[in-house]
């Protein structure tokens, strides 16, 4: 195998028969049902758990703003998301 061949083969790039990191992902996790109107399967929700990547100042600015609140950095993300949803 050339050289060339390597690097193109190593590329996050998808070739035509390749799906997507984003439809790897939904076709692994799947997406979740949507909410039903039966009360039972409303006491079965539970919190899911997510994974983000994010810059280090905006790291260090959370952390920074959660520790001044008493919080830990987790709740206060959640709670950022909560309320920015809320509208």
């Amino acid at each position: 195998m050339r050289q060339s061949e390597v690097g193109r083969r190593c590329a996050n790039t998808p070739t035509r028969d390749q799906p997507t990191s984003d439809e790897l992902m939904t076709t692994f996790y799947g997406r979740p049902p949507v909410p039903s109107s039966d009360p039972a399967a409303l006491l079965r929700r539970r919190p899911q758990r997510i994974t983000a990547t994010i810059p280090w100042g905006l790291l260090q600015r959370l952390q920074d703003r959660a520790d001044i609140e008493g919080r830990s950095l987790s709740n206060l993300v959640s709670h950022l998301l909560e309320v920015a949803t809320a509208g």
